[in-house]
Parts: C-alpha cells; structure tokens; sequence
C-alpha cells in the first residue's frame, strides 16, 4: 500500500461513492459501510451503492443502508468511486456504466485479472477486504470506532468462515482482532449477526441440500443444488451457502464442494470450495467467474443438468491430473 498516493487521493477528492460486487457477502457489505462511516468522520460525504440482490441473511438488515441508483447529478470535480471486494469491473454489476469513465480506487484481496481502476490497494495475501480497510484507516492515523469495529470484525470472520479458513501463516490476524475488541467489537455478537435469525424453513432448506447431495470420485467431490422452486419453499432469505459448504467439508475425504443455485430460467450461478489443495480461483475464472483459491464461484448459462456435467468434467479431469 502506497500510502502517499493514497493520502493523496483521499486529499484531492471531497465526496465518495463506494460501491461493491452484485449479490454482496459480509466483507463486501461491511468493507463499504465502515469506509463510509470513516470517511464521513473525517470531513468528507460519503454514499454507499449496491445493485444488490441482499439475499444473504446475515446482511439483509444492512439493505436500507444502501443506494441502488447512481445519476450523473452525483458527480461534481470534487467526487471519486471507490470499489471494494471486487476483482473485476463485470462483478460490480450494472452500476459500473456510470461510474466506468471517473477516478476510480479499488481495494481487494483477490488476484486481479486486469488493470481496473485509476488507482488500486491489492493485497492477495489479505484474509478479507475488510482487514485492508483496517490498515488504510491505521495508516491515515486514525483508529476504528466501535461501530466500524464492529463492522470490520464482522467482514474478516464471514469471509474467513469465523477463521476456519486460516492457515498456519494467519497468525498477523490475531493481534487485528484483539485492537478490535478492545475498539468495542464482541466476537459473540458476530457469530450472533453471522448464524441467528434464521427460521425454519431456512433450516428445511438448508436440510433439503444436504440431503440431495451427490458423491463423485469416493467423496473427493461433493455436489448439491438449489432450484427456483427451492427458493419459493423456504422464502427470500435462503441463502446458506456458508453453512452448507462447512457441514459438507467434514466428509471424510472430501477435496472439493460444488454448490449449483438456478438463478432463473436460463442462468444459475456456481459456487466452488476446496479445502486445502486446489485452486478452484483457477477453475472459476475459466467460466468468466473468480475469487479465492479456496473459494471463488462464476455464473453461467443454462440449467443445472448442464452446469453440472460441465463443472464436473473439468473438476474431474482436474483431480486426475493431481492425483
């Protein structure tokens, strides 16, 4: 991180719109809201832009709290986008044509595929957007108040699945965590905010997936999916996706978890997790998708039958080659 040029462009610009990816997770969500509220309290306007869908549980609550519409009254000289949690222009969605021809900072911890943006702080080795968020506020000599405290705890444990997905050199993590606590953050309220509020018919659902779940390779890999009708039985709030991948990551012997959503009547989306080896970032950039080595998704044209053959094609072809 380049904290002059940084310093800088915070420096130079009076108003902010920030804006993330299409069907936003808790790092997405918080990484945005935290910035705005630093922002804001260091002497400049800040306004936060989602073209959502806010289907996750655990974030709907934050949905009024978010702008779906950018105008060209918005801008002035003075105004600049920042883009967090977003590898690539496509994920922000039908929001980047306004935005796609102004200064532009974007701040991620995914491998970037292409030059994007006019300025960038990208950190591939960072556990969520919202810990580079952190540094950028300790680097511009301000500290988190308890709100953002909050907020960026809340991104780090949803995007580190509460830590479980930390390896031996996440120890840097730690010491992040303790400064937020003692900012007024509770690792309880988290957890509260991560898995509460669900109902039962989010648990049926969530039940219904794991019971269809199909074992291919002696349970290397593992596949479920949700159909639209799936969605109209347990209500608008049924993503669970986070639960489903961990419970089914305890199978024994398993590499690799695919989750198949139908989306609509021609397009579903795909979510992949590995557990240790593989990079399925890798395997979901061949679809025109991205994200982690160990957790990244794509959408796709056509119906789950289809998907499915495709996806398993190449994942099977992909642990042969590995074996």
């Amino acid at each position: 991180m380049d904290i002059t040029k940084v310093k800088r462009f915070f420096d130079t610009y009076n108003t902010f719109l920030i804006l993330g990816h299409t069907e936003p997770d808790g790092d997405c969500i918080a990484s945005q809201l935290s910035l705005k509220t630093f922002l804001i309290r260091s002497g400049k306007k800040a306004y936060c832009f989602s073209s959502g869908p806010f289907e996750r549980p655990e974030i709907v609550k934050f949905k009024r709290q978010f702008e779906s519409t950018i105008t060209p009254d918005m801008f002035t000289d003075s105004t600049a986008v920042i883009i967090v949690d977003c590898s690539t222009p496509e994920r922000v969605g039908e929001l980047y044509e306004a935005i796609a021809q102004k200064t532009i900072l974007t701040i991620d911890h995914h491998k970037e595929r292409e030059n994007f943006g006019t300025y960038s702080i990208i950190d591939p080795k960072a556990p969520s957007t919202t810990w580079l968020i952190y540094m950028l506020i300790s680097s511009l000599g301000y500290t988190p108040t308890s709100e953002e405290a909050l907020l960026l705890l809340f991104g780090l444990c949803t995007d580190t699945g509460f830590f479980r997905h930390l390896d031996t050199n996440s120890y840097d993590v730690f010491p992040l965590v303790s400064d937020l606590i003692s900012k007024g953050a509770s690792l309880k309220q988290v957890y509260s905010m991560m898995y509460g509020g669900r109902t039962l018919a989010q648990r049926k659902y969530l039940a219904r997936l794991i019971k269809r779940a199909e074992s291919y390779m002696d349970d290397r890999i593992i596949l479920t999916y949700a159909t639209m009708k799936d969605k109209k039985l347990s209500g608008p709030l049924s993503r669970s996706s986070d639960e489903l991948y961990g419970l089914l990551q305890t199978i024994n012997n398993n590499e690799i978890v695919i989750f198949i959503r139908q989306e609509s009547d021609t397009h579903c989306s795909v979510g992949l997790r590995s557990i240790k080896k593989y990079d399925v970032a890798k395997v979901a950039k061949t679809f025109g998708g991205g994200g982690h080595k160990l957790a990244a998704g794509f959408s796709a044209k056509g119906t789950i039958k289809q998907i499915k053959k495709i996806i398993l094609k190449n994942l099977t072809q992909t642990l042969v080659k590995k074996a």
